[in-house]
């Protein structure tokens, strides 16, 4: 098994994935019984063995960015993980990647087990967070360079205004048209986009932050692809 920092991976590389986060604090905080007053103990996981690992599902939060989906713990001698067999989900725990760029995890490249005990709590989960229109964005690979690291569903556009100076701001994408569109009687390469603006611009270009925003994708000779508000 490889660890990394998780800020090392893309979210492609993550997205839809069964994870292992090696960090012995994050699964005994999972762990740790917790008053919540009248001497009510809770667990966020009704455990008792000894932890250093917490495994997950890796999703898109449309809202919240790249996330993890807990699904039990475990203890990784080096060599091998002994797994928690977790039986209550009467407890929801999500993690967001941003708070923990900085620890050592794992993909599982043999998730069977995982997708067996647990594949049925990911999948009622995961249908909250996606849609067929936001699944052609995020494996619409033209976009990767222009996505923000922890809000992949977010693209870096350029506005313009005859007059004024180019602005950069982010976009929210939350659809993709079907068909590409016709420039000067020619197809274009690229569908246009949809979505909504997240930054208030620094002049006066028309658009203010939430409003819906068109984004036709350009190519230029070198190869890079940039967006435009259109």
């Amino acid at each position: 098994m490889e660890f990394k920092k998780a800020n090392e991976f893309s979210f492609r590389e993550l997205y839809g994935k069964y994870i292992q986060i090696l960090d012995e604090e994050q699964a005994e905080t999972l762990v740790k019984p917790i008053d919540i007053g009248d001497g009510e103990i809770v667990r966020a996981i009704d455990c008792d063995m000894e932890v250093n690992s917490t495994f997950v599902h890796a999703y898109i939060d449309h809202e919240a960015g790249m996330s993890f989906q807990v699904l039990t713990v475990g203890f990784y001698d080096g060599a091998a993980n002994r797994i928690h067999e977790r039986t209550d989900f009467k407890s929801m725990v999500n993690i967001r990647k941003d708070k923990f760029n900085d620890f050592n995890i794992c993909v599982l490249e043999d998730y069977s087990y995982f997708k067996e005990e647990y594949g049925e709590y990911v999948a009622n989960h995961d249908r909250f967070h996606t849609s067929e229109d936001l699944e052609r964005i995020r494996n619409f690979k033209a976009i990767d360079p222009l996505r923000d690291d922890i809000f992949p569903d977010d693209i870096m556009v350029v506005f313009f205004k005859e007059g004024m100076q180019n602005e950069g701001m982010w976009v929210r994408l939350e659809k993709m048209d079907n068909e590409l569109p016709i420039i000067n009687g020619e197809e274009g390469e690229f569908p246009l986009l949809y979505g909504k603006l997240l930054n208030q611009p620094n002049q006066d270009l028309g658009v203010n932050i939430g409003d819906d925003v068109r984004v036709a994708l350009i190519r230029y000779e070198d190869g890079e692809v940039a967006a435009f508000a259109v």
